[in-house]
């Protein structure tokens, strides 16, 4: 079998398809840490969402949910895709969720993309007024569709 993530920028990732629609192109913008070191940076436009482990170091993502009432990503359906160590996720690694049909290009400071997700456009829920990072049940980032970018500092 194929292996289920692979480097970029040269490699396709792993995708998981609940019906996309291709339209514009991925966001730019380059991350910046967190004073505490210990944050996840979100960066999105209107096609695409990247979570993106800005750090030094390994983060554990064990629980990480995402979304609002239009659409929800977690980290199972992350892992349904491709394994990979949600306990220690590597520093420069990202998650992605899109509406492209085509793979969209990480930002930047993402050197390795683990899991890609498409999802309508409907569900696409950065879009659409604010969204919640969670690790758990616990809040840890209250976003703004309009901001396309949001840090979320981990407990």
């Amino acid at each position: 079998p194929a292996p289920a993530s692979v480097a970029l920028p040269t490699s396709t990732v792993a995708v998981a398809t609940a019906g996309a629609a291709p339209v514009g192109a991925p966001p730019a913008a380059a991350a910046t840490p967190t004073p505490s070191g210990r944050s996840l940076t979100l960066i999105y436009d209107a096609n695409t969402l990247f979570v993106l482990n800005n750090t030094s170091g390994a983060l554990d993502l064990t629980g990480l949910n995402i979304g609002n009432d239009v659409g929800r990503s977690t980290i199972d359906r992350w892992l349904a895709v491709a394994s990979f160590p949600t306990s220690a996720f590597p520093a420069g690694h990202c998650l992605g969720v899109t509406t492209r049909s085509a793979e969209p290009l990480p930002p930047l400071p993402c050197r390795f993309m683990r899991s890609l997700l498409n999802a309508t456009a409907s569900r696409a829920y950065w879009t659409q007024g604010e969204f919640v990072v969670r690790i758990g049940d616990r809040e840890i980032a209250r976003c703004s569709a309009a901001a396309g970018r949001c840090d979320a500092p981990l407990p």
